[in-house]
């Protein structure tokens, strides 16, 4: 995921308002990102070198959103599934879209750390046991939690 994150920063947010900030209304494109996993071959990378890789295209993200001026914010880009977005919009995707990898991590590691509670689950009533039936049993299955990765 952390890959997915650095590369997302490149291609589809920082990327696409470098596009819309040099050029009217640009095509934008859509990345295959089955594609782009398979050529980052991230599993397979010291997770220590994914977060040094990460950090560096967020901090460079994160200076160009700084510079932005409010008319930058109106500037357009056409999306190929959505239509016209403005920058703005897609600053605020961004967020949404970075919050909702944070959740499935928090998730991914409920999950993994919900069965080896054991009697400390009743500290948890929000995941709630019916009668008859395990707390565990009332969360999602792990292959059902979106982005869950074993």
């Amino acid at each position: 995921m952390v890959g997915h994150l650095a590369e997302e920063d490149k291609r589809d947010f920082a990327g696409r308002i470098q596009m819309m900030l040099h050029e009217a209304e640009p095509r934008l494109l859509l990345n295959d990102q089955g594609q782009v996993a398979r050529q980052r071959n991230d599993c397979d990378r010291d997770i220590r070198d994914l977060l040094d890789e990460f950090a560096g295209v967020r901090n460079a993200s994160a200076g160009e959103v700084e510079r932005l001026s409010p008319a930058d914010l109106d500037r357009t880009g056409v999306h190929p599934k959505i239509g016209l977005i403005r920058v703005r919009e897609l600053l605020h995707e961004w967020l949404y879209h970075d919050l909702n990898h944070v959740q499935q991590i928090e998730r991914n590691a409920q999950r993994f750390l919900w069965n080896e509670l054991g009697r400390m689950q009743a500290f948890y009533p929000s995941h709630g046991a019916n009668p008859g039936r395990s707390a565990s049993s009332n969360l999602p299955s792990a292959s059902r939690v979106p982005g869950y990765v074993a």
